[in-house]
């Protein structure tokens, strides 16, 4: 028993599950690159002999004050106390190690008692009273030092240490993480931050004498202090433990405070639990794309690095339209961001998943005007390169539900045999750069990686094609130029045919392409381009 007291006493720091210490020759070499002690070395220092005496700040001071007179309050008061009641306050230890740091920041105190004045009233004067008083000791294992603290109400904190200071490098020992510092961590660790990087953020911000002393007071005794931190902050911020209820009480709270009385309130409107989907938007919204839906192109997509999930990935996705404000004076372009309609969160990515989430928005239109009205429809959809996005918006918007219906379509369009029907339909529309990046991963199976940029250029020749006719004759010159064996006559007009194609498209102001504008071939095929192509 008493050896696994000892053990447990003299830990180096809690470390992961699984992970085992290094041996003791290691650590040697690490003590002697460090120049600290051995393992089996003592790091001392002496305490100040004579008591020390610090100013307070007015706002401590008054802070103390506050504790005295709630100290008197709870002692009148003889009803049965609340589980919060019941929590210990550590307020007063914070503001404490506040200044005792000021003196030396090696200690790791755990404060034992505390005493309050018991005083009618504290006079507000010059003159010295008592106001509290705070007991600690060093919470390492030989270490012996301890303090009394006393608070005057001249601003004045007295403190005399005794003791010496006596800390193994072995040890690492931390306060309990509690109070504001707590609620400080977790408020960093829910803007996005993670227990693991945040820790380490404040291991760099640790003094000299912290490192030196294994006082990790500020960034815990473990790395499981932290995660257990955004765990509570997490479940602190629902509504309920039942994630069904929770957001249930969610959807309610916001329909009580955003357009209340509306035939749509909240923002949250549909809560589906198997699989997770949430989906958002607001009475405004619908009244925006009852205004503009039919007129202005819009585009979404989806990322899986907003929604923080240590189980299921959770996806966040967003339909956004073009900025409607007016034209920039100075720039003669439409100024401005883009402007969501609606999202949502789910926890799978499919091309139904996007048609119920559009379904149930169109559901919410219907709800506000009507059925007479016809839904609006979009001119275009921007889409990235996820094949879910365009199938969701063909199968939507087009009542296409193949891949094969729309790109039939599309062949009558380019061969000028459609009808107005066809020409009405909403036209899906591809990233470029997705495309881009996916004829890069292609060609590198086939070409060296000097002569990828040569496939990116001829690529980007045949998309900007204005109509079939001249696509197929830039696809001849295309297959001529990668099937000629030698520089023959027939290589030489091509590579020319496709230079000149690529001055045309350079002096066309509504193709910029940087591709084609980084990349110059000549007669002889020889093409220069600039090193930005390897990031495509």
């Amino acid at each position: 028993h008493e050896n696994n007291k000892v053990s447990k006493q003299c830990v180096h720091n809690e470390t992961e599950r699984g992970v085992t210490s290094l041996p003791d020759e290691y650590r040697h070499v690490i003590d002697a690159l460090l120049d600290r002690p051995t393992i089996a070395g003592q790091y001392t220092a002496d305490v100040p002999s004579e008591p020390i005496s610090l100013e307070i700040d007015k706002s401590d001071l008054d802070f103390f004050q506050k504790l005295v007179m709630e100290s008197k309050s709870k002692k009148n008061v003889t009803s049965v106390e609340t589980p919060d009641a019941r929590k210990r306050d550590a307020s007063w230890i914070i503001l404490f190690e506040k200044y005792v740091s000021q003196v030396n920041d090696s200690y790791a105190f755990m404060y034992q008692d505390h005493h309050y004045s018991t005083a009618k009233s504290i006079k507000s004067s010059n003159k010295k009273q008592f106001i509290m008083s705070g007991d600690a000791k060093c919470n390492f294992s030989s270490c012996t030092c301890s303090y009394h603290g006393t608070v005057h109400s001249n601003s004045e904190l007295i403190i005399t240490f005794e003791g010496k200071i006596v800390h193994s490098p072995s040890e690492q020992r931390a306060r309990p993480v509690r109070g504001i510092h707590r609620l400080a961590v977790a408020e960093k660790l829910t803007s996005g931050l993670s227990p693991d990087q945040l820790r380490l953020k404040e291991l760099g911000h640790l003094t000299e004498n912290n490192r030196k002393f294994g006082n990790y007071n500020s960034v815990g005794s473990s790395p499981h202090v932290f995660r257990k931190i955004r765990s509570e902050a997490k479940t602190s911020l629902m509504l309920d433990k039942d994630l069904t209820t929770s957001l249930q009480k969610i959807k309610e709270e916001q329909a009580k405070v955003i357009n209340v009385g509306k035939r749509v309130p909240g923002y949250l409107q549909t809560i589906t639990i198997c699989p997770l989907r949430l989906i958002h938007f607001t009475e405004g919204a619908l009244i925006l794309w009852n205004k503009i839906g039919s007129n202005v192109p819009i585009s979404w997509d989806a990322t899986g690095g907003i929604v923080m999930s240590r189980g299921k990935r959770v996806y966040y996705y967003e339909l956004t339209v073009t900025n409607i404000a007016p034209q920039s004076v100075t720039t003669k372009n439409v100024s401005g961001p883009s402007f969501p309609i609606t999202s949502m969160l789910s926890t799978t990515h499919t091309t139904m998943d996007l048609v119920q989430w559009l379904q149930d928005f169109e559901a919410a239109y219907r709800n506000l005007y009507g059925f007479k009205a016809p839904f609006p429809r979009p001119p275009i959809v921007h889409s990235d390169g996820s094949l879910v996005f365009p199938l969701a918006a063909m199968r939507f918007f087009n009542d296409d539900n193949t891949m094969s219906a729309y790109l039939k379509r599309s062949w009558i369009i380019v061969n000028k045999k459609a009808t107005n029907e066809d020409l009405s339909k909403t036209v899906v529309h591809s990233c470029f750069a997705h495309f881009s990046k996916g004829v890069k991963r292609q060609a590198t199976k086939f070409f060296t990686k000097k002569k990828v940029a040569f496939a990116l250029w001829i690529m980007s020749l045949l998309v900007n094609s204005n109509t079939v006719e001249e696509m197929a004759s830039m696809w001849e010159h295309i297959c001529t130029v990668l099937l000629s064996p030698t520089q023959n006559t027939a290589y030489s007009v091509s590579i020319s045919c496709l230079s000149y194609a690529a001055d045309n498209v350079n002096n066309d102001p509504d193709k910029d392409n940087f591709i084609i504008r980084n990349v110059k071939v000549d007669s002889k095929g020889e093409y220069q381009y600039s090193s930005t192509l390897d990031q495509v």
